[in-house]
């Protein structure tokens, strides 16, 4: 298996809106969108990361084909800090490829940014994504209880960290 992380491209739109709409995906993504989201949406969405000059987000490709994506956002560009963000299409998942992922985007991050730090955060309904953070070298530094409100339920979150 040949994991690559390279730029976003427009021809991935596609790609990321079947995989964005799997019904099993979408209670671990981000709450504040609509859902399922258009080829449009999802075009738009690939601009927006292809035009972020703050932000590094990529394709993670196997084997040749799209399985999800990874980013670099949501900079403290003073402090040397980003967060770490991921998603993998549901025909990848428990491969590993996530934790590969993460831990080729911290190398990025520490060596080529020379970030002094990564964060995530992980709701605790999703016990999967901080298997990966663990696996990738994170550590948990702290919870905020019953923060994340999905489908009728609270849910903790997770905060996890990795130092150069």
């Amino acid at each position: 298996m040949k994991i690559e992380l390279r730029k976003l491209r427009l021809s991935d739109a596609e790609d990321l809106m079947k995989a964005i709409n799997d019904k099993k995906i979408i209670p671990y993504l981000d709450q504040n969108r609509k859902y399922p989201i258009s080829l449009d949406y999802a075009k738009k969405s690939v601009i927006r990361s292809i035009n972020d000059k703050k932000s590094y987000k990529k394709a993670i490709i196997v084997d040749g084909k799209f399985t999800g994506t990874i980013s670099l956002y949501n900079p403290n560009e003073n402090k040397k800090i980003f967060e770490v963000g991921y998603f993998i299409a549901r025909p990848y998942w428990n491969k590993g490829i996530a934790t590969l992922a993460v831990s080729s985007m911290c190398d990025f991050g520490f060596k080529k940014l020379k970030l002094k730090r990564i964060w995530a955060d992980t709701n605790s309904n999703n016990p999967a994504s901080a298997r990966v953070l663990e696996k990738a070298g994170f550590k948990l530094e702290g919870k905020k209880r019953k923060l994340v409100y999905k489908k009728g339920k609270y849910f903790d979150e997770l905060i996890w960290g990795k130092l150069r």
